[in-house]
C-alpha cells in the first residue's frame, strides 16, 4: 500500500508542480510526511497503520519529484554533477545511518523506531524559512515579479551587482519588498517558451520515444532493485547485516556516475551498468544453477554483489538523467511519469521471491536479461551532458545538430 500511494504521489504532484510551482508541493509534502510518519507510530490497528502507510507514500513521492526537479533548476550545468554527487552520497550515508540506528534500537518496539526516524523530517521548518521557488519555474510561467525578488535576494546575500546576473525577463513594473526598482535598460527581453501540459510528454513521436523508453528502464530497475534488497538472504544470516551490505553496495554509485557520466555522458553511463548489471546477474543465475560448493556459492553471491551495484548506480541516476530529457513546464511530469512506473516494478517486487521458490533460476534470468534489453534502449535517448536545461521541446530536439559545450565550459 505504501509502494500503490508513492505511484499514485508521482503522478499527482509531477502534475501539479509543474502547474503551479516547486515550492507548495514540497513543502506540503514534506509537512505532511512528518505528521503522518509520527502518527504511524500510534497506529491502533492494522486498518489505520496501512491507511497512513498509503497516505505516507503519496506525500513522500511529493517530496522526491519536487525536490529532484528543484535541485537540477537551482544549479548551472556546469555544478549539475556536483550536486547530484552529493545527493547520492547523502542517500547512501541516510541509509547507513538507518542500519545504524534501527541496530541500536533493535530491542525496542517499532513504535520507537517509527518516532525516531520520523524527527528526521524536522528539516521542513528550515524549508519553509529559506527555501525559494525554482528561478526556471517562474520565469518559464511569466512570473517575473517573484523571480526579480530572488535575484535581489541572493545578490544581497552574495554582495554582487543584481545587474551582472539578473536573468533576461520581460518587462514588468516593480518588485514588491525592500528591493529598490531595476534600471530596465540594462534587462534585455526574452521570448517566453509556450506553456505545456501532460500530453506534451507523449504527444510527438520524439517524447513518445523517450517517455516510453524512461518508463520501461525504470520499471526494470525499480524491479531489480527491490527484489535484490527483498532476496538477498545469501548474502548473509543476520537481518541487520544483510541490510548493511546492500547499503554498502550503493556506496561506489556516486563517485562512480561522477566520475564516468562526466568522461563519456549520461547516456553511455547507463549502457555500461545496464550490460555490467544484466551479465553478473545472468551469470550469477548460472552458477547458482549448475555449479555447486562453497567456491560456486560465494561467487555467485559476489556476481549478485556487483550486478547489485550496477543496478543501484542506474536507478539513483535516473533522478538526474530524467529531468534533463524534459522542458521545464513538463519536467516534473517526466520524472513523475518515471517514478511511477518505478513503483509498479516496486509493487511487484515482493512476488518475485515467491517466483524463485517455485522456479529458482527465472527471477534472475528476467532481471539480467531485462538489464540488457534496457542497455540498448537506452542508446535511443538523447545525450544531456554539457547541455543547458531545456525549456523547450524544440531545444532537446535539435541537441543532436548543436556542438556539445561541457568541455568549452570554463569550471568556475
Amino acid at each position: 500500500m505504501f509502494i500503490v500511494g508513492q505511484g499514485i504521489g508521482a503522478l499527482v504532484f509531477s502534475i501539479l508542480s509543474d502547474k503551479f510551482g516547486r515550492r507548495p508541493f514540497l513543502l506540503l509534502s514534506h509537512s505532511v510526511t512528518a505528521g503522518v510518519g509520527v502518527a504511524l507510530a500510534f497506529s491502533p490497528n492494522i486498518q489505520a497503520f496501512t491507511s497512513m502507510k498509503l497516505i505516507n507514500g503519496v506525500f513522500q513521492q511529493g517530496i522526491v519529484v519536487t525536490s529532484c526537479t528543484m535541485w537540477l533548476e537551482l544549479f548551472p550545468r556546469r555544478r549539475r554533477m556536483d550536486i547530484v554527487f552529493i545527493q547520492s552520497i547523502s542517500w547512501c550515508a541516510c541509509l547507513l545511518m538507518l542500519t545504524l540506528v534501527a541496530y541500536i534500537l533493535r530491542y525496542n518496539t517499532w513504535r520507537t523506531l517509527q518516532l525516531v526516524l520520523s524527527s528526521a523530517s524536522i528539516v521542513v521548518v528550515l524549508q519553509i524559512i529559506f527555501q525559494d521557488e525554482s528561478l526556471r519555474w517562474l520565469i518559464a510561467n511569466k512570473k517575473d515579479d517573484k523571480a526579480i525578488q530572488i535575484l535581489y535576494k541572493a545578490s544581497r546575500f552574495n554582495c554582487v551587482d543584481v545587474s551582472n546576473v539578473i536573468p533576461q525577463v520581460t518587462a514588468f513594473t516593480e518588485t514588491t519588498g525592500d528591493a529598490p526598482k531595476p534600471d530596465t535598460n540594462k534587462i534585455p527581453t526574452v521570448i517566453h517558451v509556450s506553456r505545456y501540459t501532460v500530453l506534451d510528454a507523449v504527444k510527438s513521436m520524439f517524447m513518445l520515444k523517450i517517455s516510453i523508453i524512461v518508463w520501461l528502464s525504470w520499471l526494470v530497475d525499480s524491479l531489480t532493485y527491490f527484489s535484490l534488497y527483498l532476496t538477498s538472504s545469501s548474502l548473509a544470516d543476520d537481518f541487520y547485516l544483510n541490510f548493511l551490505l546492500n547499503s554498502v553496495a550503493e556506496v561506489p554509485t556516486a563517485p562512480l556516475y561522477w566520475l564516468i557520466s562526466k568522461r563519456l555522458g549520461r547516456r553511455k553511463f547507463f549502457m555500461i551498468f545496464h550490460i555490467v548489471s544484466g551479465v553478473c546477474l545472468l551469470l550469477a543465475t548460472a552458477l547458482k544453477l549448475l555449479a555447486v560448493g562453497v567456491a560456486a556459492s560465494s561467487g555467485a553471491t559476489a556476481l549478485a554483489f556487483v550486478g547489485k551495484i550496477g543496478n543501484a548506480a542506474c536507478f539513483a541516476s535516473m533522478f538526474t538523467y530524467v529531468p534533463e530529457l524534459y522542458p521545464t513546464n513538463i519536467r516534473t511530469v517526466g520524472l513523475g511519469g518515471g517514478s511511477t512506473a518505478a513503483r509498479i516494478g516496486a509493487a511487484i517486487s515482493p512476488f518475485t521471491s515467491l517466483l524463485a521458490s517455485a522456479i529458482s533460476w527465472l527471477p534472475g534470468t528476467i532481471f539480467g536479461v531485462g538489464c540488457l534489453i534496457i542497455a540498448g534502449l537506452v542508446m535511443m535517448l538523447p545525450e544531456s551532458q554539457g547541455r543547458e536545461l531545456p525549456e523547450t521541446v524544440e531545444d532537446i530536439q535539435s541537441w543532436p545538430k548543436k556542438p556539445n559545450t561541457c568541455t568549452s565550459m570554463p569550471a568556475t
